[in-house]
């Protein structure tokens, strides 16, 4: 799956598409990385793979809204740390070029796109 043009295929602070699903996942990260986000890495790990965007929230069901990432460098830093130790995931997945950061300046958000 192709990282998401925010710009392009999303065009308010609020949207209802794309939605998630078996290759797409939104989840909120604002000054760290949510908790159940290795359990959706090492589901598109060991599946035909996926994009987690974070930075993104669910208020109701397949109603999604862009509340940004507060604490980018801190989310990033966290990702990689924890990427790389065994407890948290067996072994490392997440490349550099699997992490893209989009910052929306209309918005005033940034999200990112973590393409697995």
């Amino acid at each position: 799956m192709d990282f998401i043009n925010f710009v392009k295929d999303v065009d308010a602070i609020e949207f209802t598409t794309p939605k998630e699903s078996l290759h797409l996942e939104f989840k909120k990260a604002s000054w760290k990385l949510p908790k159940s986000i290795w359990e959706t890495i090492s589901s598109f790990s060991n599946t035909d793979g996926g994009l987690i965007v974070l930075g993104v929230d669910e208020p109701i069901p397949h109603h999604y809204k862009i509340v940004g990432v507060d604490q980018p460098d801190d989310v990033i830093k966290e990702l990689f740390n924890d990427n790389s130790n065994s407890t948290v995931i067996n072994k490392p997945v997440i490349q550099n070029s699997d992490v893209k950061i989009t910052t929306l300046e209309l918005l005033r958000n940034i999200c990112y796109n973590l393409k697995l």
